[in-house]
């Protein structure tokens, strides 16, 4: 079993990424600043349907549109968020990626999908998006099972087995990696399914990027709506991904962090408090659980409440510094422990 250590150490980047990004940070800076970024369509100009960077265009089909104000997912500075209206009838979104980027090895598609109706219901496959070639797929729809899959190669996918619910915004991700040998589903932030393709790697491909409907395998329009979609050039992380979903709905921290973190421990003498920063059920210990609890509270999803030893000056926050101890405690077992 590996040392507890090396176990804690990707948890240790994750916090870092979550708590330490710019004060400035929203889910569109989070995703502009992950790296491997090809196209990132936002649908917030109502004439257009542009990727945000590298020049990439895309373009209405059929009666495919942008929504009025609030009718996109709720986002961290996006007040009046958009997204693209698909009714199912022969509409989507065609883009230019094409051989700009080929996604022979590794790729990300990410999107935020608002479904109307099930797929069962309609009767046909809902393409969310990708990058259709026979024998070579790169696609991430919802199939007549209501089921989310990922193609990559020859006709052999990933697949989450729960339907998407109905009528509300749901975060999809999905992430391939041929050289280290993994494909991946992920739901509102969360791995949801991961297995390694059983066909032959998938070949660089030159058929074009689209949105809500197959250019390739025709007749899957999607129905309702989707917003921010970008692909990347790489399988991102567990870590990025979380990070991305996060951004969403975190509102800013309140605490700027020092420049040299605190790495002992200073209790104060409330004797209800615990010693060990970050052991919030008082085991004598910190675990990843926790320091994930933490990191909710400092951007906060989660009431302090549930970890009164996470904040041991009872200020009610939790900042970078605590956090910084707390996973110092968790690296180094707590004091006295």
């Amino acid at each position: 079993m590996l040392p507890r250590r090396v176990m804690l150490l990707p948890l240790l980047g994750l916090v870092c990424a979550v708590v330490l990004r710019p004060a400035s940070a929203t889910y569109v800076d989070t995703v502009l600043a992950t790296p491997g970024l090809v196209g990132y369509w936002q649908f917030e100009v109502a004439t257009q349907a542009n990727s945000t960077v590298n020049g990439l265009t895309g373009e209405f089909v059929g009666d495919a549109r942008v929504s009025g104000p609030a009718q996109g997912p709720m986002l961290s500075g996006l007040p009046d968020n958009r997204a693209v209206l698909l009714d199912g009838d022969r509409d989507c979104i065609a883009t230019d990626l094409d051989t700009e980027a080929t996604f022979g090895d590794a790729a990300t598609i990410m999107a935020w999908v608002y479904l109307d109706v099930q797929p069962s219901d309609a009767g046909r496959f809902f393409t969310i998006a990708g990058k259709s070639e026979l024998g070579n797929d790169l696609d991430l729809q919802i199939e007549t099972d209501n089921f989310t899959k990922f193609y990559t190669d020859y006709s052999t996918a990933t697949v989450y087995r729960m339907p998407l619910p109905t009528q509300q915004w749901v975060h999809v991700a999905a992430t391939f990696d041929d050289q280290a040998d993994f494909r991946r589903i992920y739901v509102n932030g969360t791995r949801v399914a991961s297995d390694e393709p059983l066909g032959p790697d998938r070949r660089p491909g030159s058929t074009a990027f689209s949105i809500g409907e197959s250019l390739v395998f025709t007749g899957r329009f999607f129905q309702g709506r989707i917003d921010e979609v970008a692909v990347f050039d790489r399988a991102l992380s567990d870590g990025d991904i979380a990070v991305i979903f996060a951004a969403a709905s975190a509102p800013t921290p309140t605490v700027t962090p020092t420049v040299t973190p605190i790495l002992s421990a200073t209790p104060t003498a409330t004797p209800s408090v615990p010693v060990c920063v970050g052991d919030c059920r008082n085991r004598g210990e910190v675990s990843v659980g926790e320091l994930i609890l933490m990191v909710n509270i400092a951007l906060g999803n989660a009431d302090p409440a549930a970890c009164p030893a996470g904040d041991p000056n009872q200020d009610g926050e939790i900042t970078v510094n605590e956090i910084v101890r707390a996973v110092n405690n968790s690296l180094y077992d707590c004091p006295g422990g």
